[in-house]
């Protein structure tokens, strides 16, 4: 299914950030034996409300279910972590991703090729998230962001991920928010619409945080999960020793349930602003945040390949249906869909890459 239904032509929704969706322990019993990391998270969450954005069923049924062949790729370049790149590397990136808020956009008619993205994301809530789908569309996603920033500005490197791991004790102090070398810090109000600091501080954004035509500057206001506290983020659901309870997981059911439930959305809920909401690819960091989310995924999958690159068995939506690899993944115009056989798998024709 496209978007050329006429109830879906412009976007909508509640304003319900990341924030409600974290997980309990009451809805989330089942999962009680995943990872001791659950027992921790389960005494810090709070209640978990219903996921109600306006969506699109970005993810279809196929019947194809035999393997799916992929050429690989013969020397795929790396993508490095934000702070290993050289200075010259870090302003090519931030200069190519101005540019794409410059560019004009190609879906919708107005705004950028930020926007877009953005507009197809606020479609893609329900059917990308919360899912089986979580980690293979948002994979090819990324895909697609680098394109555009190769075809529309010139970006002749690889996405960079931000390793949130070697700041959890002061996430506020990463130098991931240097006005400078960085992607500026927070809002310099702490309210929703207040601009914040550095490079993306003058960035035009047309949708808000309810999902509707809204142009707004690019706003961050940091909030402590545990505490509530503004201007502060705690790092304690992402130290190290978390990552390795992650990198235990049996099957990738109960791998993409942590990341997602957990580590994605606590990242979201913390830097608050317009990453809180469904409109978070108005941030550049949401792009950073989840490259390093597939970085996970793809040190998961390397541990055990034979098992782990095929390995997509879960529930995809509501009614339950039983998961595919030849289950097709769409994005709304912003390029062709494809199957999640085809995105299993980095180092093949298709998207060419890999981690260090």
């Amino acid at each position: 299914m496209g978007f050329e239904d006429s109830s879906m032509s412009s976007p909508g929704g509640r304003n319900e950030g990341y924030r409600e969706k974290m997980p309990t322990k009451k809805s989330n019993a089942k999962f009680s034996n995943v990872l001791d990391i659950a027992v921790i998270l389960f005494s810090v969450l709070t209640a978990i409300t219903v996921f109600g954005f306006i969506t699109v069923f970005l993810i279809q049924p196929n019947s194809f279910t035999s393997s799916i062949s992929v050429h690989s790729c013969a020397e795929p370049p790396i993508r490095r972590e934000w702070r290993s790149l050289k200075t010259h590397e870090r302003e090519e990136y931030l200069s190519a991703v101005k540019c794409l808020y410059n560019a004009s956009s190609e879906l919708v008619g107005k705004g950028s090729i930020i926007d877009d993205f953005t507009w197809v994301h606020i479609r893609a809530v329900k059917a990308a998230h919360d899912y089986a789908a979580f980690l293979p569309w948002h994979r090819m996603l990324l895909h697609i962001y680098e394109q555009k920033l190769r075809q529309h500005c010139g970006f002749k490197g690889q996405l960079p991920y931000w390793d949130w791991t070697s700041d959890w004790q002061n996430l506020t102090e990463s130098s991931i928010w240097d006005d400078e070398h960085g992607f500026g810090g927070e809002s310099t109000h702490y309210t929703y619409g207040s601009c914040v600091s550095g490079p993306f501080s003058h960035v035009e954004l047309r949708y808000g945080g309810n999902g509707s035509v809204s142009p707004h500057c690019l706003s961050r206001v940091f909030t402590n999960y545990d505490s509530g506290e503004v201007g502060s983020m705690s790092g304690e659901l992402i130290r190290p020793e978390m990552m390795g309870r992650l990198a235990r997981s049996k099957d990738y059911a109960r791998f993409r349930w942590v990341i997602e439930s957990v580590i994605h959305n606590i990242i979201h809920t913390e830097v608050v602003g317009d990453l809180d909401t469904e409109v978070a690819p108005n941030d550049p960091i949401f792009w950073l945040h989840h490259v390093q989310l597939d970085r996970l995924w793809w040190l998961w999958q390397r541990e055990a390949p034979q098992q782990r690159l095929h390995d997509y068995k879960q529930h995809a939506s509501e009614p339950p249906r039983q998961t595919s690899l030849g289950d097709m993944l769409h994005y709304g115009g912003l390029a062709e869909g494809v199957k999640v056989g085809q995105v299993m798998e980095t180092e093949n024709s298709l998207l060419c890459y890999k981690y260090t």
